[in-house]
């Protein structure tokens, strides 16, 4: 069959043997690398999807953001401008305080009326604050008192000035 001696056969066939053993190592080493690296590119897959994710969560993160601080804004002009107002409201009362008891001691009942008909008109007309509207109706109470305060004094002096001129 073979025109080489045995020993050499041996050897050949045992050297054949190992790089069939080492080929098949390879192999299945070349598997486990190659299951590895799919492995790894499916991760990579699903953390570049996750990226895109937080992306499209931030922009809208951003955006809510954006709006809010919007809203914020329009809040504090509203509230400058409502503040602003009150300052108006609370000069033009001392100015009409100061004209009212220098010219005549107390307030006048028509003047009383009026205001309570505006503040009134305000509450049923504008849209305010739930605050703000508890604070107008408070001020129409009192006004309201004062009125009747008012409206006794009047009725007083009245009183006074007709009995003057009787006797």
């Amino acid at each position: 069959m073979s025109s080489l001696p045995k020993a050499e056969e041996d050897e050949i066939s045992l050297k054949r043997s190992q790089l069939r053993d080492e080929i098949t190592k390879l192999k299945e080493e070349r598997v486990k690398l190659v299951k590895q690296f799919d492995s790894l590119r499916d991760r990579r897959t699903e953390l570049i999807e996750k990226v895109k994710q937080l992306r499209t969560q931030i922009e809208t993160v951003r955006g809510e953001f954006k709006v809010k601080l919007d809203q914020l804004n329009k809040l504090k002009e509203k509230k400058d401008s409502v503040f602003k107002e009150i300052q108006g409201m609370r000069k033009q009362l001392d100015e009409a305080k100061k004209s009212s008891t220098q010219q005549q001691p107390g307030l006048r009942p028509e003047v009383l009326r009026r205001r309570i008909k505006e503040l009134e008109w305000r509450v049923e007309t504008s849209s305010l604050p739930l605050d703000e509207e508890k604070r107008i109706i408070q001020k129409i109470a009192e006004l309201e008192k004062k009125l009747a305060e008012v409206k006794k004094t009047v009725k007083v002096r009245e009183k006074g000035t007709v009995s003057r001129q009787n006797t």
